[in-house]
């Protein structure tokens, strides 16, 4: 395919005062993208550009991706590159929601424990992870004492198993819990329990909750 000599624009969104750099255009043409002549050279990055004369069942779709001003400015968008996402792949993402418990203090004393119902299922779901965020640091000992664990009855453990608490941990910090069952059927509530230790240990968390729902439809 020989590279083009001529494209025109077919949608050239002009800049404002509120832009900071101009907008990307949509070019329309004939052979590949010539990077170093305009429109081609001018154009903004994320701008496209559809060749007409594309072999059949090919992909007729350029984005400019650099401003070098030659012609590896431009990559085609292919076939290829399009299923490596494949369609159930953003279907997942767009069932994907995410839920945060309140925040725990892990020293509110030795067996003592705190719960908090995070939320009733309205639709069965399925509980896709489960991450203890810290947002208070902890001690170098003692906060291995606390354990958190996540049921659908209150202190309960079927989705997931006591975890304890690690010592010397920063702001940020992120634990995965194990799931040991994520399946939570409609009507029951999802439930998170700390069993602390002492008060002579720092440390604060929330636990952040992903979900899907089961029946797409309800997303």
């Amino acid at each position: 395919m020989t590279v083009s000599t001529y494209a025109k624009k077919i949608l050239d969104s002009k800049q404002t005062g509120l832009m900071v750099e101009a907008p990307p255009v949509i070019l329309a043409g004939q052979g590949t993208p010539a990077g170093a002549i305009p429109p081609f050279k001018e154009a903004q990055k994320g701008s496209l550009y559809m060749q007409t004369d594309a072999a059949d069942d090919a992909s007729h779709v350029w984005q400019k991706v650099d401003e070098g001003g030659d012609n590896s400015d431009w990559s085609l968008i292919t076939e290829a590159a399009v299923t490596d996402l494949a369609p159930s792949q953003f279907v997942d993402e767009a069932r994907l929601n995410y839920v945060r418990s309140k925040e725990f203090d892990i020293d509110i004393g030795a067996a003592t424990t705190a719960d908090d119902i995070v939320f009733v299922a309205v639709k069965p779901l399925t509980v896709t992870s489960i991450d203890i965020i810290y947002t208070e640091a902890t001690d170098g000992a003692g906060a291995a004492g606390a354990n958190v664990k996540v049921g659908t009855t209150v202190g309960g453990n079927d989705i997931a198993e006591a975890q304890a608490l690690e010592v010397s941990k920063s702001i940020g910090y992120v634990k995965s819990m194990t799931i040991a069952d994520g399946a939570v059927a409609e009507d029951e509530l999802i439930s998170i329990r700390l069993t602390g230790i002492a008060a002579t240990d720092t440390g604060k968390f929330v636990v952040q909750i992903g979900y899907m729902l089961d029946d797409p439809a309800t997303a």
